[in-house]
């Protein structure tokens, strides 16, 4: 029988797998996107984050090359539910919270300015290349810590325990 793992991995490596520059790119401007909104929610008199946290396929390492070049990363901001209040006193929509964040993100220098979707905030650069920053809130409810996503409303949703799963899987 014909040993082809090396032949298999060689393309995998080559015409598979985002490069090591392409991911190396995609991770600095998540990084710039992190302090962009850090500085413009400070700014903005706006909750500080109680983290940011990497999900989705860049997180489990499972990006692959596109023709287009159209890669995201996905990073997720995390406020404490008690903390996302608006200027009466009454706690956030889920789309007040991703304003909220859309506006700490923009940037004069954008071609196309950031914009609120359905389950993210979307920073758009050249070449195909944006950051989604799913908004989420966090409390404690019966002893255990509870994540909901800013959807069209709040829902349940805790990516990161997708990324351990799959991770320990």
């Amino acid at each position: 029988m014909f040993n082809c793992h090396d032949d298999l991995t060689a393309y995998h490596n080559g015409m598979v797998r985002l490069p090591l520059a392409e991911r190396q790119t995609m991770r600095e401007r998540r990084d710039t996107n992190r302090t962009r909104l850090k500085s413009g929610l400070s700014r903005d008199g706006e909750p500080k984050p109680v983290g940011c946290h990497t999900q989705g396929s860049y997180a489990m390492r499972t990006m692959i090359q596109h023709a287009a070049k159209d890669y995201d990363i996905d990073d997720g901001v995390y406020f404490k539910k008690s903390e996302l209040v608006g200027p009466g006193g009454a706690e956030k929509s889920a789309a007040a919270a991703k304003e909220m964040v859309r506006k700490a993100v923009h940037d004069e220098k954008f071609k196309k300015a950031p914009e609120c979707l359905k389950n993210c905030v979307r920073v758009y650069y050249d070449a195909g290349f944006h950051v989604d920053i799913p908004v989420y809130r966090t409390f404690e409810r019966d002893g255990k810590e509870v994540y909901e996503l800013a959807s069209s409303d709040w829902r349940a949703s805790d990516a990161r325990a997708v990324t351990h799963w799959f991770k320990d899987a």
